[in-house]
């Protein structure tokens, strides 16, 4: 699994990081120039959503925004999201405008029931 830095700064404020990269099942995944280039072209698409605008935080549309550019210019498969705001929001308009693709995993639903009753 990927462990963006992007999530880990934002981690950070409640619990020391240290901790999740113990457990040894993560990547690290840094944010690099490529990833910042789409960042751009999907804030740029997003940008004029007036809904989206009034209804966020900037802070938390912007690092979404980040965290989707990741997953798209790296094809990840999935991500992992208790934030069900995103999908309608962020994601959909994204999926349509930059055929952004990855399955959005909510864990309010459990994993069991989403991926079957090995996982």
């Amino acid at each position: 699994m990927y462990l963006s830095t992007i999530v880990v700064s934002e981690y950070a404020v409640g619990d020391n990081p240290d901790n999740l990269l113990s457990l040894n099942v993560f990547r690290l995944l840094e944010f690099d120039y490529a990833d910042a280039k789409i960042a751009g072209s999907f804030f740029a698409e997003l940008k004029s959503n007036e809904n989206l605008r009034e209804s966020e935080q900037r802070k938390v549309i912007i690092n979404d925004i980040k965290l989707f550019s990741q997953i798209h210019n790296r094809n990840i498969d999935a991500y992992i999201t208790k934030d069900r705001k995103s999908l309608r929001k962020i994601i959909q308009p994204l999926r349509k405008s930059h055929n952004l693709k990855f399955e959005f995993i909510d864990l309010s639903i459990p994993l069991n029931d989403k991926l079957g009753r090995f996982f």
